[in-house]
């Protein structure tokens, strides 16, 4: 039994290969080709919704984009021209460190204020 399987598998005649369904070219020419039934018709109508909402969201994005270059390019022509006329412009960053750096200065003129309204008599510890 072992030595017949053996000469079959390791004979010369080739076997035909099964022929492979040709995929569909397109989604219509594979929907066309299924049975209509209410979940193939659901399926459909799902994968249309989605691929219509894809195509807006990319031509949104693109959009997005192409502005934002826009005002990017607007950003560094106004930047430039800031510098030409020597205006300095803080970032964010420098903006809160300008802040920190005033709020310790009004506590530290605060405390003075307070050390010159002191009253100035001589303490003695026991």
């Amino acid at each position: 039994m072992l030595r017949r399987s053996l000469c079959r598998a390791m004979s010369t005649a080739a076997k035909p290969t099964p022929v492979k369904p040709e995929y569909p070219k397109s989604f219509l020419s594979h929907v066309a080709s299924q049975p209509l039934n209410a979940f193939n018709v659901g399926v459909t109508i799902l994968t249309l919704s989605l691929s219509i909402q894809l195509v807006n969201s990319n031509g949104l994005i693109k959009d997005e984009q192409k502005k934002n270059e826009k005002l990017s390019k607007y950003v560094a022509r106004l930047e430039d021209r800031l510098k030409e006329l020597d205006i300095v412009v803080l970032t964010e960053d420098e903006l809160e460190k300008a802040a920190e750096a005033e709020a310790l200065r009004q506590v530290e003129l605060a405390l003075q204020e307070k050390a010159k309204a002191a009253p100035k008599t001589k303490s003695v510890m026991v």
